[in-house]
């Protein structure tokens, strides 16, 4: 009977698995269908969509003010323009693993409530949100994206590092 239990038990939770992976090609297959040329999207099986959202980006050089649709992904933050077929254009990709958010900013400061700072090395930039709870949850979800590509990334190359001690 332990066994049998046992065994039920690794049922559901491959169930269980296996409907999140349904969900997440469905996700992403949606968010894909919006970008234009963006199959390669789906070319890393490990990529999960996590949102997208109409934010206006602050150029760190000129400081001109951009409206583009953010997409976020598990393991890149993607901005593109809105084309005339309602299709998005990528402007930008930015691997998660090189990135730093912040949001913290001096009071006297405009709009700091509803900015947030993006920091790569290809690129710093500021990104002004609708809200201070849109804010709040756009900073929330990329940390959380950062952290977790991080630590992808290293148990990755310790397997890497380690098949090669080996050999």
């Amino acid at each position: 009977m332990w066994a049998l239990r046992k065994i039920h038990e690794w049922m559901g939770s491959l169930q269980t698995a296996l409907q999140v992976d349904v969900q997440n090609k469905v996700e992403m297959t949606k968010a894909v269908s919006k970008i234009k040329d963006g199959d390669f999207l789906l070319q890393d099986p490990g990529r999960a969509f996590l949102r997208d959202g109409d934010l206006v980006k602050k150029s760190g050089r000129t400081r001109r003010l951009t409206a583009y649709r953010f997409f976020l992904f598990s393991d890149v933050l993607l901005y593109a323009n809105k084309e005339v077929d309602g299709r998005y254009t990528v402007h930008e990709e930015l691997p998660l693993h090189l990135m730093k958010v912040v949001d913290w900013f001096p009071p006297s400061m405009k709009n700091r409530d509803l900015t947030l700072e993006i920091h790569h090395p290809r690129k710093k930039f500021q990104v002004v949100c609708s809200s201070k709870d849109e804010r709040k949850t756009w900073v929330q979800d990329i940390r959380s994206a950062v952290k977790r590509e991080i630590v992808r990334k290293m148990k990755l190359e310790a397997a890497r590092l380690a098949a090669y001690t080996q050999g």
